[in-house]
């Protein structure tokens, strides 16, 4: 496993995560640890630590979810995390995913995601400040 920063709390105009969240527009489905209902939606933005969800679910604060991201046609990841915040976004449910336990593979996944469609954006996030 590897080991990971907790995320910050995002402060008005200043994103303070480890590892940054890009947008996006993925297919996913989550279900409450203890239930066998599958609930379908989007995955808005995500990072190695964890995930905007929009979706019809009302979620409480610290709930276990467990959480499927189609990052691809071929490539369909699962990951286990705890429910951080909810709110409202255009009619809909959303929820702030913090990821648990990732193993190397999912989070290699991820990176390769965002390397392949945010390459700039995540260059200029992870050497912000340097001249």
């Amino acid at each position: 496993m590897v080991p990971y920063a907790q995320e910050a709390v995002q402060e008005e105009d200043n994103d303070r995560r480890f590892l940054p969240r890009w947008e996006t527009n993925l297919s996913a489905s989550w279900k409450r640890v203890n239930s066998n209902r599958i609930r379908e939606g989007v995955v808005k933005s995500l990072g190695c630590g964890g995930a905007r969800l929009i979706g019809d679910v009302v979620f409480a604060p610290n709930e276990a979810v467990h959480v499927m991201i189609e990052l691809s046609d071929k490539t369909l990841i699962e990951v286990s995390g705890t429910v951080r915040w909810t709110g409202e976004e255009d009619g809909k449910r959303v929820a702030g995913i913090f990821f648990l336990n990732m193993d190397d593979t999912t989070h290699d996944a991820i990176l390769h995601r965002a390397l392949r469609e945010q390459n700039v954006i995540l260059k200029d996030y992870m050497f912000k400040g340097w001249k």
